[in-house]
């Protein structure tokens, strides 16, 4: 009985994730969760057996879409930004307070260009990052190290540059674009709607959102970098 119950779970987590990407309301969200349940307890069938795959169900359903503010993307997008500035950022200010130029090397230009890339072409495959861990997991691994490996290179390639920059310029234009990725953040999580899932017994009005609880992630990569400046700078 457990198992069977674990099963019914995991599918219903998986069709609740399918209609989230169909970007259906919380309410017809919960809604059509509650008429699973119910048929699953009349007919004692698995779901897998009643409704077959949850995509399947979600497509056969055809539960009206909301107009596509939720805004995921945007926020994922806006991170992946702060998170590539922030990159570049930490050996830009180094560089600065050491008084140095900030060189690259081929291989470190090669291995930041993948989160550049990784970013440009997320919308290509943001629901496979959603509905697989797997790759959510593999992504993330392949785009930090690839950038915490330029910062090992930079160390051993000396006589190698094919890219010297002044220190200054590069980390005020990384600085910006960290605010910009703050900004979009913040704006994305506020725009968006805390579309709660309501049962159909439990009509609740959705409470509304703290500025606090947006906030706190949109300032998080600039807070990473006021350490490290402050680090970098006592070092030196």
């Amino acid at each position: 009985m457990g198992t069977k119950n674990n099963m019914t779970e995991q599918w219903i987590d998986a069709f609740i994730l399918e209609l989230r990407l169909s970007d259906v309301g919380g309410r017809a969200i919960g809604d059509a969760v509650a008429q699973v349940r119910e048929f699953l307890a009349d007919s004692g069938q698995e779901p897998t057996e009643a409704f077959g795959e949850p995509r399947d169900h979600v497509s056969r359903l055809g539960l009206p879409a909301g107009d596509g503010s939720s805004g995921i993307m945007s926020i994922v997008m806006a991170a992946g930004l702060s998170t590539l500035a922030l990159t570049v950022y930490i050996p830009a200010i180094g560089a600065f307070i050491s008084g140095e130029l900030v060189e690259f090397a081929a291989a470190q230009l090669a291995l930041l260009s993948i989160p550049v890339l990784a970013i440009v072409l997320l919308p290509l495959y943001f629901t496979t990052l959603v509905r697989h861990r797997w790759a959510l997991i593999s992504i993330v691994a392949i785009t930090i190290g690839s950038a915490m490996t330029a910062g090992f290179l930079g160390r051993s390639a000396a006589g190698t540059e094919w890219l010297v920059l002044d220190a200054g310029p590069l980390a005020l234009a990384m600085a910006a674009l960290l605010l910009i990725g703050a900004v979009w953040s913040f704006v994305e999580l506020r725009r968006t709607p805390a579309d709660h899932i309501v049962e159909p017994l439990s009509r609740q009005p959705a409470s509304r959102k703290s500025p606090w609880v947006d906030l706190l992630p949109s300032v998080l990569f600039i807070a990473v970098a006021a350490v490290a400046t402050l680090v970098v700078w006592l070092v030196n």
